[in-house]
């Protein structure tokens, strides 16, 4: 089912994406996604993309013939974001730089705050920096 719903969503992925993904991937190690969307609807996918590492929300049975619609640990957002993100890297013995950093949502500012270009995605357009009031949905769903 989780295949057959991005073959339906793969055509509405921003054209610039693809072309920015390569440059990224020329410019940096790894090219990362953290979302606090479910780990299990994103990775795959992603990875088919091209993006060598993913960070999502765990579910209790990901990855089991059934769902149990329960986050196991944390949500990916916030902070916890960057948490994950430097226990991947001392468990793997990097050292974490982060070049470029895209989102739509303030709730990334702990990302925002680290890296080095920021840009915010807008509308499916690229702006450069981070957007200084929170957007209604970000008023709605985060703190």
């Amino acid at each position: 089912m989780i295949d057959e719903f991005w073959e339906t969503k793969k055509s509405k992925i921003y054209p610039w994406v693809k072309e920015e993904l390569k440059k990224n991937k020329k410019e940096a190690d790894f090219v990362i996604v953290s979302s606090a969307s479910p780990l299990f609807l994103i990775e795959n996918f992603l990875l088919s993309q091209g993006f060598d590492v993913i960070f999502g929300t765990k579910f209790v049975g990901d990855n089991q013939k059934k769902f149990v619609a329960q986050i196991n640990g944390k949500n990916n957002k916030g902070d916890e974001k960057v948490k994950k993100l430097n226990r991947w890297a001392k468990q793997n013995n990097y050292e974490i730089e982060i070049v470029k950093f895209y989102s739509d949502s303030l709730a990334d500012k702990p990302l925002y705050d680290i890296a080095k270009q920021k840009f915010w995605i807008k509308r499916g357009k690229i702006l450069e920096g981070m957007p200084k009031r929170k957007t209604l949905i970000d008023k709605l769903f985060w703190n």
